[in-house]
């Protein structure tokens, strides 16, 4: 197992799409991909995966947060998602980061 180079890695930010198969939908599609595949390693049998469909309306519907997220590529391979979810609430002054790789990219330097 080698060690990634850092100048392969790329973030590339994700466009929510108005339908799970709109045009522009692809990226989002891979990212709800890795997390399902992410979800079934660190969850085990208490993972629930969900479909592009499923996990749309939350990325839609932002009242109380805004999520912003990223593919994250090594090589232009999708390896995993960083996701950074930032409340509306006025006076907030805390978000949450969260990044999430492909197992088999752990230890790797990504």
């Amino acid at each position: 197992m080698s060690l990634i180079s850092k100048s392969s890695i790329e973030l590339t930010p994700i466009v929510v799409p108005p339908t799970a198969d709109a045009a522009d939908a692809a990226d989002f599609r891979v990212m709800v991909d890795l997390r399902n595949r992410i979800n079934a390693v660190v969850r085990g049998e208490q993972a629930i995966s969900a479909t592009a469909a499923q996990a749309l309306p939350a990325w839609l519907d932002q009242q109380d947060e805004r999520i912003h997220g990223f593919l994250i590529r090594a090589d232009g391979e999708p390896i995993g998602r960083a996701l950074l979810y930032v409340p509306v609430e006025e006076g907030s002054r805390s978000a949450d980061v969260r990044i999430e790789i492909l197992p088999e990219w752990w230890g790797r330097g990504a």
